[in-house]
């Protein structure tokens, strides 16, 4: 079925129904990681057939807004709309791309860090804390997952609180991750990564953006030498 849009032209009631659901996670009524209404409530709630219901939601899948978990239910994604690939990285040669993409962090997270010291609120600066906490524990229990360091980057650039950046971020730190499995750090290196986080913190909390900025310059800076040494290492061997 069609219906006439406010723009004049015509579109299917399922058009209509994904952008009624894009209002409400753009409005905050569905926050990031909610879990949409169930089927026969989204049913009620638009006076739509569960046909057109589902043609919605298979659209907001595709454009990443919303995710289906089996057994659980549809949820609004994380970053909602921010596709998994939006730059084309899988197509670039992976040696080429890694050494892109550290550069990149080098010179874009740096200034989050700097962004982060000005903007955090105490609940931001709390949130990284624990991911250092976290960290620490994990590094202890000689049990390191990837996602802690991307959780603690993922929370300077929330701490931002600009809307590109949190969603920029988790683009490049997605992409580099999966090269980083490839070169599993040693407990020397997690050590040293914690280290350097808790001097961002320390300078995010006072507040002091251009130490907040030299410290994630040098981290990152440590993390690419780090990861360098290890390749030269593992091909001596």
């Amino acid at each position: 079925m069609f219906m006439m849009s406010i723009n004049g032209k015509y579109n299917r009631l399922s058009d209509v129904v994904v952008d009624k659901i894009k209002v409400l996670v753009c409005n905050g009524t569905l926050s990031p990681g909610d879990q949409l209404p169930s089927e026969l409530k989204l049913i009620e709630m638009f006076d739509v057939s569960r046909t057109t219901i589902r043609e919605a939601i298979n659209r907001l899948v595709e454009q990443n807004i919303v995710e289906i978990i089996r057994g659980k239910g549809t949820y609004v994604a994380i970053t909602p709309g921010v596709q998994k690939d939006p730059f084309g990285f899988e197509f670039i040669d992976p040696d080429l791309l890694f050494s892109s993409l550290i550069d990149a962090r080098v010179g874009l997270e740096s200034g989050v860090a700097k962004m982060a010291a000005e903007n955090a609120l105490e609940s931001d600066i709390i949130k990284i804390s624990q991911n250092n906490v976290d960290l620490r524990s994990e590094i202890q229990d000689h049990h390191v997952r990837i996602g802690s360091e991307i959780d603690f980057h993922l929370a300077i650039a929330t701490a931002t609180h600009n809307d590109v950046i949190i969603r920029v971020v988790p683009i490049i730190l997605n992409s580099i991750f999966v090269i980083y499995r490839e070169r599993v750090p040693t407990e020397s290196d997690h050590w040293s990564a914690l280290e350097e986080h808790e001097e961002i913190l320390n300078a995010i909390k006072k507040r002091d953006s251009d130490r907040a900025y030299t410290a994630m310059y040098t981290h990152l800076v440590n993390s690419k030498m780090r990861i360098l040494n290890r390749n030269i290492t593992e091909n001596q061997e």
